[in-house]
């Protein structure tokens, strides 16, 4: 095949600049050569591919060389997805061809919702068919789609019926439809609903029926959501009864409605009442006050706040006295 020397190629930065489409080009390296050839498709052919992955990553670079760069190997395609100057019709082209340039495609702030979803679609295509192959990028793939807080609803609708893996990304996204965070809450597994439970955007009735009928995961999740509701808490004490998540549980319910949480502390142990004296403020200031005299007896045990003891000095049972004396 000729080649042809461009003029001015020389001066330019690393052989990228305003230098049309021809078919061979050689630039400051003599042995470092660009060759198109139309017989084998665009495909751009060198001997060095470090050269071919700095051109690539140049903002500079001309669209025909990006166009030719798309087919290029592995290393050289992941260097063009992360150009700033990449056209949409390019990133389609990296999208459709998935593996880790796709990947750097989904992490791209600037990704339109179109590439976003050609992204996801040919990476879970992959993943189902091809386990064996790069499992783990296309699994980083989706990660990096589904997760993104800007990503389009209706792209995480679609996979909200999709495998456990993908629901999974889905339930954990703040931007996910309420109708497909109320599918996963009851038909997602253990590690979906935990993911709804813990998503802001969860409507109160999926937080309802998690803290009804979720695993440890999706209750310890509904507890430390912001929404959860005064029954919601006394029904996860109730169903985790003498564990770390129903203590945590409770002592939130305390700060929040008393009158659903005192049935519960009058039901544990005195070691566990004085434990909530110690670490709420608020459990001292209700159980000091309280008609049973158990509960107040563990103020004056736990060491209350100072006008709490003298108020329990006096008290009329014994013990509670003798407890707030010592």
């Amino acid at each position: 095949m000729p080649t042809q020397q461009q003029p001015g190629a020389d001066d330019a930065r690393g052989g990228v600049g305003a230098i049309p489409d021809l078919n061979v080009y050689y630039f400051r390296e003599p042995h470092c050569a660009y060759q198109y050839a139309p017989r084998h498709g665009k495909r751009l052919v060198s001997l060095m591919a470090g050269d071919r992955a700095a051109l690539a990553a140049d903002p500079d670079c001309p669209t025909s060389f990006m166009m030719l760069l798309s087919n290029d190997e592995m290393a050289v395609r992941e260097a063009l997805a992360g150009n700033p100057g990449l056209t949409l019709r390019i990133m389609r082209r990296l999208a459709r061809a998935g593996g880790s340039p796709a990947l750097v495609l989904a992490r791209r702030r600037d990704a339109p919702p179109e590439v976003l979803g050609i992204v996801a679609a040919v990476a879970f295509r992959r993943k189902r068919r091809s386990r064996w192959l790069q499992p783990d990028v296309h699994e980083e793939v989706l990660k990096a789609a589904l997760g993104r807080p800007d990503c389009p609803p209706a792209i995480l609708a679609h996979y909200a019926r999709r495998d456990s893996f993908c629901q999974r990304l889905v339930a954990a996204n703040p931007n996910c439809p309420r109708d497909s965070l109320d599918h996963l809450a009851v038909h997602g597994d253990h590690r979906a609903m935990a993911n709804v439970a813990a998503n802001p955007n969860c409507p109160r009735d999926s937080l309802d029926h998690l803290a009804a009928h979720g695993g440890h995961r999706a209750m310890a999740n509904v507890a430390a959501n912001p929404a959860a509701t005064a029954a919601m808490l006394s029904r996860i004490v109730a169903r985790a009864w003498r564990s770390d998540l129903a203590h945590k549980a409770l002592l939130r319910l305390i700060a929040t409605d008393w009158a659903r949480a005192r049935p519960h502390v009058v039901a544990t142990g005195p070691g566990h009442r004085q434990e909530l004296v110690r670490q709420s403020p608020a459990a001292a200031r209700h159980m000091a006050a309280d008609p049973d005299w158990r509960l107040r007896y563990a103020v004056a045990v736990a060491g209350g706040a100072g006008q709490q003891l003298r108020n329990l000095a006096a008290d009329p049972h014994g013990r509670v006295r003798r407890a707030a004396s010592q």
